[in-house]
Parts: structure tokens; C-alpha cells; sequence
């Protein structure tokens, strides 16, 4: 693991999942399913598609700041993404784990 974020809340509208995290860390999981949740981890195994979004690293919490990767499965577009800049597209195998958090 490369940094501990911490859950501060989590809603769901319409089949997409967004879960906010302590640094302003924000993660959208489009139509997720197949959840698995015990003592020690959350785990999706699917989803169509997954956005994490944050700041860089001890910089400034401003807009030119803002990283995002956008993990898209079979060509969904994840309509999550309000600005294209600093967007790392990246194309996810469908059978890969959607998400784990422990």
C-alpha cells in the first residue's frame, strides 16, 4: 500500500457509488456489484468503471492540482469526469477485482 485514506462518507445516485475520503480524496465506482464486506476489507468485484480523484501530494488543494484516473471497462464512459484536464485514461480488464479496501 502506498497511502492510508481514510472513508468519511459514501453515497450512492443512481448505481453510482461515491466515496469521499479525508484528503478530499474522491472515488466513483460506476454500477458496482458483487460486494464483500467483512471485519477487515470492502471489496467490490465488479464495477463499469472506476474514477479516483485527488490532489497532488503535499501541493495546494486548487484546481490545476487535481489528478484524476479514470479506469474505464469495455469503452462505459464514466460520466463522473467534469474536467479533462489532468486525466489519465486507463482501459481495465473486466475480470480484474473492481476494488479493495482494508
Amino acid at each position: 500500500m502506498d497511502n492510508y485514506h481514510q472513508i468519511i462518507k459514501a453515497n450512492n445516485q443512481k448505481n453510482l457509488l461515491i466515496i469521499h475520503f479525508d484528503n478530499n480524496e474522491i472515488l466513483h465506482i460506476n454500477a458496482p456489484s458483487d460486494f464483500k464486506i467483512s471485519q477487515e476489507t470492502f471489496t467490490i468485484k465488479k464495477s463499469k468503471g472506476l474514477i479516483w480523484q485527488w490532489y497532488l501530494y503535499g501541493a495546494e488543494q486548487v484546481n490545476e492540482n487535481i489528478r484524476i484516473l479514470n479506469y474505464i471497462v469495455n469503452n462505459e464512459k464514466n460520466k463522473s469526469i467534469i474536467s479533462q484536464e489532468n486525466v489519465l485514461n486507463i482501459i481495465a480488464d473486466e475480470n480484474e477485482m473492481a476494488l479493495e479496501i482494508c
